[in-house]
């Protein structure tokens, strides 16, 4: 009917039933195995730790998204471009086509280019992003090892992005 378009309507529905049983599964040493810890609590532990880890990740990228920076240098914004488009260039491949077509046809641009003017904000955020985590690292005699470039899984990478990428993402 015309004259109810347009009018909230509200439904009441009654649930009489959810199929299957109820679960309340304890976690063992038996399912921890499962997943490669010694006992529950050993997994438990791993979790909690992580948990701190990203919490505390995500305090310091808050802390320094508000950072600013005088000059950010070319090179540094030229590097975070050439990441940038690189990742779009490969996934343009993988489609068997050009990157102008690529940012044409997918990403509403008219050309690369294009594409790097819209984002400029963006790469320059970024850049002072890793500034600041490159001068807390400095401060902080914080370095990444070779053993954890190795350990982290990230060593496939180097050959697209380059060590010092790989280091800045395992710095963070």
């Amino acid at each position: 009917q015309t004259d109810l378009a347009g009018k909230d309507a509200v439904f009441t529905v009654t649930i009489n039933y959810i199929q299957g049983e109820a679960k309340n599964a304890e976690l063992t040493d038996t399912i921890a195995a499962d997943y490669g810890f010694d006992t529950a609590d050993a997994l438990v532990g791993d979790i909690k730790s992580w948990l701190v880890r990203e919490q505390k990740k995500e305090f310091t990228q808050t802390l320094l998204a508000d950072t600013s920076y005088e000059k950010v240098p070319q090179e540094l914004l030229d590097f975070i471009i050439a990441c940038d488009l690189n990742y779009y260039e490969q996934y343009a491949a993988s489609y068997g086509m050009e990157a102008d077509a690529f940012f044409a046809a997918y990403m509403g641009y008219d050309t690369e280019d294009a594409y790097i003017e819209a984002n400029n904000a963006s790469y320059v955020k970024q850049a002072v992003y890793y500034l600041a985590v490159q001068n807390i690292a400095e401060a902080e005699d914080l370095t990444v090892s070779d053993e954890a470039i190795a350990e982290s899984g990230f060593e496939q990478y180097e050959s697209t992005y380059g060590l010092p990428y790989i280091r800045m993402l395992l710095l963070q």
